[in-house]
């Protein structure tokens, strides 16, 4: 039997790939590699209400679930951040 948090690493592994592939230039890795990503999107979701649960404990569910699952905007912003500094800094002004 696997750990809870080890189910979540497991779901990582392959979302991990899958962002990288999507720098292939074919339609095919596009959609195939955004199903991916969106299987194990939902599938961390899943997990992180039972992993929530198993850490903290029921009492004052909502607040430590929201705490855990907070990092799903912040990791959003951080990385566009990033991404959009990598992009100004290589790009040549035209949007290309």
């Amino acid at each position: 039997m696997i750990s809870r948090p080890a189910s979540i690493v497991a779901s990582m592994a392959p979302m991990v790939v899958a962002f990288f592939l999507l720098l292939s230039k074919t339609s095919l890795a596009l959609y195939t590699n955004t199903a991916v990503i969106g299987v194990c999107t939902g599938a961390i979701t899943t997990l992180s209400v039972s992993t929530t649960i198993e850490l903290f404990g029921t009492e004052k569910f909502g607040i430590n679930h929201n705490i855990v699952i907070a990092n799903i905007p912040i990791g959003s912003l951080l990385f566009g951040y990033l991404v959009a500094l990598v992009y100004h800094k290589h790009g040549n002004g035209d949007g290309k």
